[in-house]
Protein backbone atom coordinates (compact mmCIF):
# COMPACT_ATOMS: atom_id res chain seq x y z
CA UNK A 1 0.00 0.00 0.00
CA UNK A 2 0.90 3.48 -1.03
CA UNK A 3 2.04 5.59 1.84
CA UNK A 4 1.15 9.02 2.89
CA UNK A 5 4.56 10.20 2.29
CA UNK A 6 4.60 9.45 -1.09
CA UNK A 7 0.84 9.35 -1.75
CA UNK A 8 0.73 10.43 -6.24
CA UNK A 9 -1.20 13.41 -7.16
CA UNK A 10 -5.03 12.55 -7.95
CA UNK A 11 -4.97 12.88 -12.46
CA UNK A 12 -8.16 14.37 -13.93
CA UNK A 13 -10.64 11.50 -15.39
CA UNK A 14 -13.81 10.62 -16.68
CA UNK A 15 -16.13 8.32 -16.84
CA UNK A 16 -19.37 7.38 -18.86
CA UNK A 17 -22.31 5.83 -17.58
CA UNK A 18 -24.59 4.24 -19.71
CA UNK A 19 -27.93 3.49 -18.94
CA UNK A 20 -30.24 1.10 -20.25
CA UNK A 21 -34.07 1.89 -19.92
CA UNK A 22 -35.10 -0.66 -21.93
CA UNK A 23 -35.71 -3.50 -19.38
CA UNK A 24 -39.52 -3.80 -17.95
CA UNK A 25 -38.81 -3.53 -14.31
CA UNK A 26 -35.98 -0.37 -13.85
CA UNK A 27 -33.04 0.95 -15.43
CA UNK A 28 -30.01 -1.13 -15.68
CA UNK A 29 -26.46 0.47 -15.36
CA UNK A 30 -22.73 -1.41 -17.65
CA UNK A 31 -20.37 -1.96 -15.82
CA UNK A 32 -17.15 -3.49 -16.62
CA UNK A 33 -14.49 -5.95 -14.82
CA UNK A 34 -10.89 -4.90 -14.45
CA UNK A 35 -8.37 -7.44 -15.25
CA UNK A 36 -7.23 -9.25 -12.68
CA UNK A 37 -3.29 -8.36 -12.93
CA UNK A 38 -3.31 -4.31 -13.18
CA UNK A 39 -2.15 -2.62 -10.61
CA UNK A 40 -5.31 -0.16 -9.94
CA UNK A 41 -8.49 -1.89 -8.72
CA UNK A 42 -7.69 -5.02 -9.90
CA UNK A 43 -10.96 -7.05 -10.74
CA UNK A 44 -13.58 -4.70 -9.59
CA UNK A 45 -16.54 -3.93 -11.35
CA UNK A 46 -16.27 -0.02 -12.65
CA UNK A 47 -18.09 2.46 -14.64
CA UNK A 48 -15.82 2.73 -17.92
CA UNK A 49 -13.42 5.84 -17.76
CA UNK A 50 -9.95 7.14 -17.53
CA UNK A 51 -7.19 9.80 -17.47
CA UNK A 52 -8.26 13.10 -19.83
CA UNK A 53 -5.73 13.28 -22.64
CA UNK A 54 -4.13 16.19 -23.95
CA UNK A 55 -5.97 14.91 -27.86
CA UNK A 56 -9.36 14.92 -26.26
CA UNK A 57 -9.47 18.92 -27.03
CA UNK A 58 -8.96 18.83 -30.74
CA UNK A 59 -11.44 15.84 -31.21
CA UNK A 60 -14.78 17.48 -33.10
CA UNK A 61 -18.12 17.42 -31.27
CA UNK A 62 -21.36 18.20 -32.34
CA UNK A 63 -23.47 20.21 -29.43
CA UNK A 64 -22.34 21.33 -26.64
CA UNK A 65 -22.40 20.29 -22.40
CA UNK A 66 -25.37 21.76 -20.74
CA UNK A 67 -24.56 24.91 -19.45
CA UNK A 68 -24.75 24.10 -16.00
CA UNK A 69 -22.61 21.17 -16.30
CA UNK A 70 -20.47 23.49 -18.02
CA UNK A 71 -20.39 25.97 -14.93
CA UNK A 72 -20.24 23.51 -12.39
CA UNK A 73 -17.37 22.11 -13.85
CA UNK A 74 -15.27 25.27 -14.70
CA UNK A 75 -16.76 26.89 -11.23
CA UNK A 76 -17.34 24.33 -8.88
CA UNK A 77 -18.34 24.97 -5.32
CA UNK A 78 -15.97 21.74 -3.93
CA UNK A 79 -12.75 20.62 -5.58
CA UNK A 80 -10.81 21.90 -8.05
CA UNK A 81 -12.12 23.68 -11.64
CA UNK A 82 -11.97 21.88 -14.53
CA UNK A 83 -9.94 24.46 -17.98
CA UNK A 84 -11.85 22.91 -21.01
CA UNK A 85 -14.77 21.32 -19.22
CA UNK A 86 -16.13 19.94 -23.11
CA UNK A 87 -12.72 18.49 -23.68
CA UNK A 88 -13.12 16.40 -20.06
CA UNK A 89 -16.83 14.93 -21.34
CA UNK A 90 -14.90 14.05 -24.45
CA UNK A 91 -12.63 12.10 -22.30
CA UNK A 92 -15.22 10.12 -20.68
CA UNK A 93 -16.56 9.44 -24.59
CA UNK A 94 -13.20 8.40 -25.95
CA UNK A 95 -12.51 5.86 -22.27
CA UNK A 96 -16.29 4.19 -22.85
CA UNK A 97 -14.85 2.94 -26.35
CA UNK A 98 -11.72 2.10 -25.53
CA UNK A 99 -12.49 0.09 -22.91
CA UNK A 100 -16.18 -1.20 -24.34
CA UNK A 101 -15.82 -1.15 -27.85
CA UNK A 102 -19.10 1.59 -27.64
CA UNK A 103 -18.65 4.68 -29.91
CA UNK A 104 -21.16 7.28 -28.59
CA UNK A 105 -22.48 9.81 -30.91
CA UNK A 106 -24.01 10.52 -34.25
CA UNK A 107 -23.39 8.70 -37.39
CA UNK A 108 -22.25 11.43 -40.14
CA UNK A 109 -21.09 11.92 -43.40
CA UNK A 110 -19.84 15.12 -42.44
CA UNK A 111 -15.74 15.68 -42.52
CA UNK A 112 -14.71 14.73 -38.84
CA UNK A 113 -11.33 16.26 -37.60
CA UNK A 114 -9.53 13.75 -35.55
CA UNK A 115 -6.42 13.79 -34.49
CA UNK A 116 -4.55 11.38 -36.25
CA UNK A 117 -2.92 8.04 -34.55
CA UNK A 118 -4.88 8.55 -31.83
CA UNK A 119 -7.92 6.59 -30.92
CA UNK A 120 -10.31 9.46 -32.25
CA UNK A 121 -9.16 8.26 -35.60
CA UNK A 122 -11.50 5.18 -35.12
CA UNK A 123 -14.78 7.75 -34.80
CA UNK A 124 -13.57 9.55 -37.82
CA UNK A 125 -13.38 5.85 -39.93
CA UNK A 126 -16.46 5.11 -38.01
CA UNK A 127 -18.29 8.66 -39.34
CA UNK A 128 -19.28 8.73 -36.13
CA UNK A 129 -19.08 11.97 -33.97
CA UNK A 130 -19.24 12.46 -30.47
CA UNK A 131 -21.99 14.81 -29.40
CA UNK A 132 -22.34 16.71 -25.92
CA UNK A 133 -25.59 17.33 -26.17
CA UNK A 134 -26.42 13.45 -24.61
CA UNK A 135 -24.55 13.63 -21.53
CA UNK A 136 -25.54 14.59 -18.40
CA UNK A 137 -22.71 15.25 -15.55
CA UNK A 138 -23.74 13.66 -12.76
CA UNK A 139 -21.04 13.26 -10.08
CA UNK A 140 -17.26 13.68 -8.62
CA UNK A 141 -15.17 11.18 -6.85
CA UNK A 142 -11.77 11.32 -5.75
CA UNK A 143 -9.54 8.10 -5.44
CA UNK A 144 -8.73 8.25 -1.45
CA UNK A 145 -5.05 8.34 -0.54
CA UNK A 146 -3.31 5.06 0.06
CA UNK A 147 -3.61 3.45 -3.66
CA UNK A 148 -1.09 3.21 -5.82
CA UNK A 149 -3.08 5.52 -8.36
CA UNK A 150 -5.41 8.39 -7.57
CA UNK A 151 -7.48 10.18 -9.79
CA UNK A 152 -10.21 13.36 -9.92
CA UNK A 153 -12.65 11.64 -11.68
CA UNK A 154 -15.94 13.13 -13.60
CA UNK A 155 -18.95 11.11 -13.65
CA UNK A 156 -21.17 11.49 -16.82
CA UNK A 157 -24.52 9.60 -18.38
CA UNK A 158 -26.14 8.94 -21.02
CA UNK A 159 -28.70 6.79 -22.80
CA UNK A 160 -27.40 3.21 -24.33
CA UNK A 161 -29.65 3.90 -26.85
CA UNK A 162 -27.37 6.92 -27.99
CA UNK A 163 -24.66 4.11 -28.91
CA UNK A 164 -24.65 4.14 -32.96
CA UNK A 165 -21.52 1.41 -33.76
CA UNK A 166 -19.86 -1.06 -31.28
CA UNK A 167 -16.26 -2.55 -32.41
CA UNK A 168 -16.52 -6.31 -32.12
CA UNK A 169 -14.24 -8.53 -29.30
CA UNK A 170 -12.90 -5.24 -27.68
CA UNK A 171 -13.63 -6.87 -24.27
CA UNK A 172 -11.46 -9.93 -23.72
CA UNK A 173 -9.22 -11.73 -21.33
CA UNK A 174 -6.74 -9.45 -22.28
CA UNK A 175 -8.66 -6.44 -22.33
CA UNK A 176 -8.93 -3.65 -20.04
CA UNK A 177 -11.99 -4.60 -18.75
CA UNK A 178 -12.34 -8.54 -19.54
CA UNK A 179 -15.92 -8.32 -18.49
CA UNK A 180 -19.38 -6.41 -19.44
CA UNK A 181 -22.47 -6.62 -16.61
CA UNK A 182 -25.93 -4.31 -17.36
CA UNK A 183 -27.56 -4.27 -13.56
CA UNK A 184 -29.69 -2.49 -11.58
CA UNK A 185 -29.08 -0.99 -8.63
CA UNK A 186 -29.98 -3.29 -6.61
CA UNK A 187 -28.01 -6.03 -8.11
CA UNK A 188 -24.75 -3.88 -7.67
CA UNK A 189 -24.44 -5.73 -4.23
CA UNK A 190 -23.60 -8.97 -5.87
CA UNK A 191 -20.83 -7.61 -7.41
CA UNK A 192 -17.19 -6.65 -6.28
CA UNK A 193 -17.01 -2.58 -6.41
CA UNK A 194 -16.07 0.15 -4.22
CA UNK A 195 -18.03 1.28 -1.83
CA UNK A 196 -18.02 5.01 -3.75
CA UNK A 197 -19.34 3.57 -6.77
CA UNK A 198 -22.66 2.33 -5.44
CA UNK A 199 -22.85 5.70 -3.85
CA UNK A 200 -22.66 7.01 -7.67
CA UNK A 201 -25.12 4.35 -8.64
CA UNK A 202 -27.78 5.18 -6.20
CA UNK A 203 -27.17 9.02 -6.34
CA UNK A 204 -28.11 8.33 -10.48
CA UNK A 205 -31.46 6.32 -9.81
CA UNK A 206 -32.80 9.07 -7.49
CA UNK A 207 -31.44 11.34 -10.04
CA UNK A 208 -33.51 9.34 -12.76
CA UNK A 209 -36.32 9.14 -10.82
CA UNK A 210 -36.46 13.54 -10.61
CA UNK A 211 -36.29 13.63 -14.80
CA UNK A 212 -32.21 13.71 -15.34
CA UNK A 213 -32.67 17.41 -15.14
CA UNK A 214 -29.61 19.37 -15.39
CA UNK A 215 -30.37 21.43 -12.63
CA UNK A 216 -30.39 19.03 -9.95
CA UNK A 217 -27.49 18.94 -7.69
CA UNK A 218 -24.27 17.19 -8.69
CA UNK A 219 -22.45 14.82 -5.86
CA UNK A 220 -18.87 14.73 -4.80
CA UNK A 221 -17.28 12.48 -2.79
CA UNK A 222 -13.79 12.29 -0.83
CA UNK A 223 -12.53 10.21 2.01
CA UNK A 224 -11.72 11.70 5.17
CA UNK A 225 -10.81 9.37 8.45
CA UNK A 226 -11.45 6.57 6.46
CA UNK A 227 -15.06 7.57 5.54
CA UNK A 228 -16.75 8.89 2.38
CA UNK A 229 -18.00 12.46 2.56
CA UNK A 230 -20.51 13.61 0.15
CA UNK A 231 -20.33 17.23 -0.92
CA UNK A 232 -21.53 19.17 -4.04
CA UNK A 233 -20.29 20.10 -6.85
Amino acid sequence: MVTAANDPEPRLAASLILIDHSFKAEPKLLLGRRHANHVFLPGKFVFPGGRSEPEDAKMTALGTLAPQAARRLSQPATGNAIAAPEALALTAIRELFEETGMLLGDRSELAVSAPPDTTWAQFAAAQVIPDLNKLHYVARALTPPGYPRRFDTHFFAADAKDISATKEDAVNDGSELVELRWVTVAELARLDILPVTYFIALELAHRLAAGLGHDLPVPYFYAQDDRWIRAEV
